[in-house]
């Protein structure tokens, strides 16, 4: 069975295999599993910033939440200010509208006496002549 079995060839096959084996171990197959290993470290790198990204993002959606609320209160609590001083403006203008009314309209009543003073000493200063008008209108019924 093993009579055609060469032992030099053997010996050279097997160290020919030895040798393209380290070859290859150093050429190829170290090269190979450093670049992996590093693939490996660079990839849970990446997971761990990822993590901390996430949790980063997270405290910043709180921070940015409350930072909102606290915008949101201050608005309306200058919202409810100028609120209160236009109201204060418009009180103020309303009363200085229904003085100025209440002037014009002493002024008017004033003026509509004196008016009404006036039409009276008219009247009286014609009553004579309305009675003579009266006095010939009767005679002459």
């Amino acid at each position: 069975m093993f009579d055609d079995l060469d032992l030099k060839m053997m010996l050279l096959t097997a160290t020919l295999f030895i040798i393209l084996f380290w070859i290859l171990d150093s050429i190829l197959y170290k090269p190979l599993l450093t670049f992996m290993k590093n693939r490996d470290d660079g990839i849970r790198e990446d997971e761990a910033k990822i993590q901390q990204n996430n949790t980063d993002a997270s405290n910043n959606e709180t921070l940015i939440a409350k930072i909102y609320a606290d915008a949101r209160a201050k608005a309306q609590a200058i919202k409810s200010e100028q609120v209160a001083i236009a109201k204060e403006k418009a009180s103020k203008a309303i009363e200085e509208k229904k003085v100025s009314f209440d002037l014009e309209y002493q002024k008017f009543l004033s003026e509509l006496e004196v008016k009404k003073t006036q039409f009276k000493n008219e009247l009286r200063a014609d009553l004579t002549q309305y009675e003579n008008a009266l006095k010939t209108s009767i005679e002459k019924i």
